[in-house]
């Protein structure tokens, strides 16, 4: 009875791997992407085009292969199509799927062309027309501690080329009238399990400079069920660097701590790079350096045991907030060993900051009185 049961079992499975098999032959390829188009002008009332190259296998490997991809933009838009992509390549393996695991072997975007835009009304081209909203009563949306991967019947992830290759992004709000281009951006993502560390390093140019990021987290299955682990951050760029090396215990509520550090070469070409030209007497508005330990526990947070250099003047302190009140309250102490402010005041008869040739009285902590600070500031009352 058991062997007629394990053969026809067999053979149950054997039919459904022909027939998987089978299916590319016996639907052409051409009526799948017709259908995937069909199926995105029903969700978003946009054109999906594919005016290259398409195939699709379905075993071992779910595959599917397009070249030339375009996503209409809002009728409102003159640019025609709110995304493009020169080739597009998915690759998920299915036998792991049968132990409810999830393996991408290959999920790769070349050259990726996006528009964000917001009109002159504030309409988002992100935002489609047939989005409907559901009327039924609220859930209660509070994830739980344990809630994560299981609960979309997923044991494990396994993630292996996935890349997004000399991409662009641009974002132009005409109501606000601003417009920020995001150019030869690449992605690329490492998680050999949702126990493993989970890593993406990516870089991209903006405004001319080259900006990396690297991140790692110790545990993705913790970030997904809301449980600790480990996380880093590293920005690099020309004009300024972060670093930060911490914990999250929990997501919901934040609960986040760690160190930290910002370095800033020159504050003056920081702020022309990401704006207007910022006037300066020479030597002033120079090298930033911040590091200390960062917390957001709730409404609170937190920057202690902070190390503050800005030019010659250095600080130490620590400060606290809390945001969770009616009025948000601020906490903490600053010592400043030295303060001098006088190359950063106004020349009363260039209107620019005082040159380096000018006397520079030194305020110390000891000699903080309000005339002392007045007579530094060269007032008169």
């Amino acid at each position: 009875m058991m062997k007629k049961l394990a053969y026809a079992i067999g053979a149950i499975v054997l039919i459904l791997i022909v027939a998987v098999i089978a299916v590319p032959f016996l639907i052409p390829a051409e009526r799948i992407k017709t259908e995937l188009m069909i199926a995105a002008n029903d969700a978003t009332g946009r054109t999906l085009s594919i005016d290259g190259d398409f195939g699709v296998s379905v075993f071992p490997v779910l595959g599917l292969n397009a070249s030339k991809v375009s996503f209409s933009n809002a009728p409102t838009s003159k640019i025609a199509n709110m995304a493009t992509i020169e080739n597009l390549t998915v690759e998920l393996n299915l036998i792991p799927l049968l132990s409810g695991n999830v393996s991408v072997d290959k999920f790769i975007l070349d050259k990726p062309v996006i528009v964000l835009e917001v009109d002159k009304n504030g309409k988002k081209n992100w935002e489609f027309e047939t989005a409907t909203t559901d009327t039924a009563p609220e859930k209660d949306t509070k994830p739980s501690e344990t809630s994560g991967a299981s609960d979309l019947g997923i044991r494990d992830l396994n993630l292996g080329d996935v890349q997004i290759k000399n991409g662009s992004i641009t974002y132009r709000d005409e109501k606000a009238g601003v417009t920020h281009e995001i150019t030869e951006a690449n992605v690329s993502l490492e998680l050999l399990g949702l126990d493993e560390p989970f890593k993406t390093s990516g870089s991209a140019l903006w405004k001319g400079d080259k900006i990396e990021l690297n991140t790692e987290v110790g545990a993705l299955r913790a970030i997904l069920e809301n449980k600790a682990t480990t996380a880093d951050l590293s920005v690099q760029a020309p004009k300024a660097a972060l670093q930060f090396n911490g914990n999250v215990t929990t997501l919901t509520p934040l609960n986040v701590s760690g160190k930290t550090e910002l370095d800033v070469p020159s504050l003056k070409n920081l702020v022309s790079w990401i704006g207007d030209p910022l006037e300066a007497a020479d030597g002033t508005m120079e090298n930033v350096n911040i590091k200390g330990k960062v917390g957001a526990k709730g409404n609170t947070f937190s920057f202690t045991e902070a190390e503050l250099t800005f030019d010659k003047i250095s600080a130490n302190g620590n400060f606290v907030v809390d945001i969770g009140g009616a009025i948000p309250s601020l906490k903490g102490d600053l010592d400043v060993p030295v303060l001098n402010i006088k190359p950063y005041l106004p020349n009363r008869q260039t209107g620019r900051n005082h040159p380096k040739k000018l006397p520079q009285p030194q305020l110390t902590k000891a000699g903080m009185t309000l005339p002392s600070i007045l007579a530094g500031l060269n007032l008169q009352i």
